[in-house]
């Protein structure tokens, strides 16, 4: 199971040859089985390049972070219910 969301991004650098831009994201991963549901902050920060009229990846780096606390007396749902409960739920499609 794999469900991730961009939070929020910020041009970094721009220029009509290069740009830079970073997203925070949130994923959420895990199974009933193997690897129990756990979440994951990151900002991913991507160097991007105009060539031939389009712009391309020319470089990516990733880090953990920022994370926000966790409210005090919050239990993890057990593995199981947790898939269960997230089964079939869709994502929304995130359109500028």
């Amino acid at each position: 199971m794999f469900q991730g969301s961009q939070l929020g991004y910020r041009l970094r650098a721009y220029s009509d040859a290069e740009a830079s831009v970073s997203i925070w994201t949130l994923a959420i991963v895990g199974n009933a089985a193997e690897v129990p549901p756990r979440v994951g902050w990151q900002t991913n920060t991507f160097a991007l390049r105009w060539v031939d009229g389009d712009w391309k990846l020319d470089g990516y780096q990733g880090r953990s972070g920022p994370v926000p606390g966790t409210p005090e007396g919050l239990e993890p749902t057990a593995p199981a219910d947790f898939v269960e409960q997230v089964r079939g739920l869709r994502g929304y499609r995130n359109v500028p």
